[in-house]
């Protein structure tokens, strides 16, 4: 008997040992991920750090600040600056100071690289604000909302990119003047009629994603209508 309770013993504490071993196995392979295990493996790594880092200055490690004079420098435009000008930031980095690595921690605080990444839930390729869609020539632009970015109040217009001026279809430009005037009837809580476009568009264009948007908040605002000073003006959270 005392040798059957010693092999019932040894088999609990295989069987523990294995739960446990199949519980770390998971959170190393990101399974799952449990947030006492995460936080003792930032802890750890943490001290490490402390304990091996050499405390000096390495000479080899330039940090380069963005300041106010080189932000109001009108030869480098407005921020956030284009991509022409941060090559060229970087190439000067590599061929006149020699750099053998370049790294960026910069925060874009403009509206623009926010609006940018609204693309997916417009179902639009390309979405500009209302500065690029006046600076831009030649493009033919259709509106899409009136959006809030997260940390900025003021509200803007958003536009997508449809084509070059000249390439656009009359029917394209048929549809563009319905979609201006579903949002305008949509602003003005003209559910009925902002609905009725918007069915045709999707007649027209079944699967469109911008269209399936605007049917739905229809939908939703019809049974739960928007307070007083609603003025149309979609809210997004994320930067």
């Amino acid at each position: 008997m005392a040798w059957a309770r010693g092999v019932k013993q040894h088999i609990v504490r295989i069987a523990l040992g294995l739960a446990v071993l199949a519980l770390f196995l998971g959170h190393a392979g990101k399974v799952y991920q449990l947030e006492v295990v995460t936080r003792f493996d930032h802890l750890v790594y943490g001290t490490r750090l402390r304990l091996t880092a050499p405390g000096t200055v390495d000479d080899r490690i330039v940090i380069l600040d963005i300041d106010e004079r080189s932000l109001a420098t009108p030869e480098l435009g407005r921020w956030p600056w284009g991509r022409d000008v941060v090559a060229g930031i970087v190439r000067n980095l590599f061929d006149k100071y020699g750099a053998a690595l370049v790294a960026f921690d910069v925060v874009n605080d403009e509206p623009v690289s926010r609006i940018e990444g609204l693309t997916k839930p417009y179902g639009a390729a390309i979405i500009a604000g209302q500065a690029t869609k006046e600076a831009v020539g030649g493009v033919v632009f259709g509106e899409l909302d009136r959006v809030r970015v997260k940390g900025k109040d003021e509200p803007v217009a958003i536009f997508e990119a449809i084509c070059r001026d000249g390439e656009v279809a009359k029917e394209r430009l048929e549809e563009l003047k319905l979609r201006g005037e579903a949002l305008q009837l949509y602003r003005t809580r003209n559910w009925d009629q902002a609905e009725l476009i918007l069915f045709n568009l999707l007649r027209l264009y079944p699967g469109a994603q911008l269209y399936s948007l605007y049917a739905d908040r229809v939908a939703r605002y019809r049974q739960d209508p928007p307070g007083a000073g609603w003025e149309g003006v979609s809210a997004f959270e994320a930067k």
